[in-house]
């Protein structure tokens, strides 16, 4: 016997309506996990962006710390100027093969934390040379080029804060967003600076 049309109309229409539901709820259900896909990576990516960023600061840390000491002993005449000279400039390498991560990590050239890093190194480079080439730099030339490189490293700070979206409301520092960096009067190389 056959059932009445009506019943069987019935029937395909709950069984379509079953499978779209359980399509639309598929395509639901694979947007929220791309999304969520999409997060995780995102905060692998700064995760990775944070780690490199720490790296490179430190390695230049230690780059203008061994730049200015290898400075102050070639003006004292120190017989360990020069393997301090070489120390520094392995630690100046160091820093540049650390900004190579932030670089791609950060990807345009003209974005905020990318551009803060390569101020930070070009503002070291003619300090490195300057002492690999053995010419002279006159100790003001030195000490404001240092200063705008610890500028540029709170310009840096700033932007990595601002990309990642952790920085403190009223932190204190310098803020490219409300004030212009800070200026630092050109010093004479002391013994506690350099070290």
């Amino acid at each position: 016997m056959n059932p009445p049309p009506a019943t069987a109309t019935t029937g395909l229409l709950a069984l379509g309506a079953g499978l779209l539901g359980v399509i639309l709820g598929a395509a639901f259900q694979h947007q929220r996990d791309r999304a969520a896909h999409q997060r995780l990576l995102r905060t692998r990516w700064d995760e990775t962006l944070l780690l490199s960023l720490v790296e490179y600061l430190g390695a230049v840390d230690k780059a203008v710390r061994g730049l200015r000491r290898a400075w102050e002993l070639r003006a004292q005449g120190s017989p360990d100027a020069e393997h301090i000279k070489e120390k520094a400039l392995e630690c100046l390498e160091v820093a540049h093969e650390k900004s190579h991560a932030v670089t791609l990590l950060t990807g345009d050239a003209d974005d905020a934390v990318r551009a803060a890093a390569r101020e930070m190194r070009r503002l070291l480079l003619p300090v490195g040379r300057a002492l690999r080439d053995s010419r002279e730099l006159d100790e003001s030339t030195l000490g404001t080029l240092v200063g705008q490189c610890h500028d540029a490293r709170y310009m840096l700070i700033d932007a990595a804060q601002r990309r990642l979206g952790v920085q403190a409301q009223n932190s204190g520092r310098w803020s490219s967003a409300t004030s212009a960096p800070p200026t630092r009067e050109p010093s004479p190389l002391s013994s506690n600076e350099a070290r």
